[in-house]
């Protein structure tokens, strides 16, 4: 679900990072706002410091990681149960992808009946093989790992409508 054409958002809430040398990752800076697609919400959390990223060539690849929820309210957003379950799969991917697969966390989208988790990587047969792994050991999570050549983060840049 990365966004771009068709979507409106509004709202930001931006905590601050540093800027980076060439050879490293900046410091996290998350921003969250609100978008609608179809009259529908959606939630965005997107890492900001990583526009600050002076490197992204070695990141090419996009891994995308899609929780599709089991009792979505009406509005297309998780339960509170749900929610609770999604936080520990964003700690294990997260904390995983980052120091075992050389990956980068760019965002989180939640609506329309899913979550989205949103990462580059520069190992994308190993990322994507431990997010595969990392699912399959959260029981009753529904997810799909999906891998995308995208050396120029058109996706990244397109989450929010950035």
């Amino acid at each position: 679900m990365i966004l771009g054409v068709g979507c409106s958002s509004s709202g930001s809430n931006k905590s601050q990072g540093n800027a980076a040398g060439p050879d490293t990752v900046p410091k996290d800076s998350w921003s969250i706002s609100n978008a609608q697609r179809a009259g529908r919400p959606l939630l965005i959390r997107r890492n900001d410091g990583l526009a600050a990223m002076a490197n992204r060539a070695p990141y090419a690849t996009r891994l995308t990681v899609s929780v599709t929820f089991h009792h979505p309210d009406d509005q297309g957003m998780p339960s509170g149960e749900e929610s609770f379950a999604l936080g520990s799969l964003e700690d294990s991917l997260t904390n995983q992808l980052t120091a075992r697969a050389g990956s980068v966390f760019a965002a989180v989208v939640t609506g329309e009946g899913r979550r989205d988790y949103v990462f580059y990587t520069k190992a994308p047969a190993e990322a994507d093989s431990l997010a595969k792994q990392i699912v399959q050991g959260q029981p009753g999570i529904a997810a799909s790992v999906r891998s995308e050549s995208d050396p120029s983060w058109s996706g990244y840049q397109g989450i929010g409508g950035r």
